[in-house]
């Protein structure tokens, strides 16, 4: 992609963001990512890749496809994130 549209595609991804974290503010509700966070078992997301893994591999969410609706504490519509396993080194934190 040429770098003038680049530019300019970021510039739109920016904006939609502003408009959408507006709207969804005057709407009274919250979009929840899980980036970076351990996967837990009544997460308000579920995960597509969830069967790769064990029961008791410790996992943590490696992306967020979509973000929890959030409105008053309740959760208007679950999330859906893509998780792995935690690594050695951040186990030992």
């Amino acid at each position: 992609m040429p770098d003038k549209d680049g530019k300019r595609m970021a510039a739109q991804v920016k904006f939609s963001d502003l408009q959408l974290t507006t709207i969804s503010g005057q709407l009274g509700l919250n979009l929840v990512s899980f980036d970076g966070e351990p996967f837990a078992a009544g997460m308000p997301a579920s995960a597509d890749n969830g069967d790769d893994f064990g029961e008791d591999d410790d996992l943590v969410v490696a992306k967020t496809i979509e973000p929890a609706v959030v409105r008053e504490m309740k959760v208007v519509h679950k999330g859906r994130v893509l998780v792995a396993k935690r690594s050695d080194e951040e186990q030992e934190e």
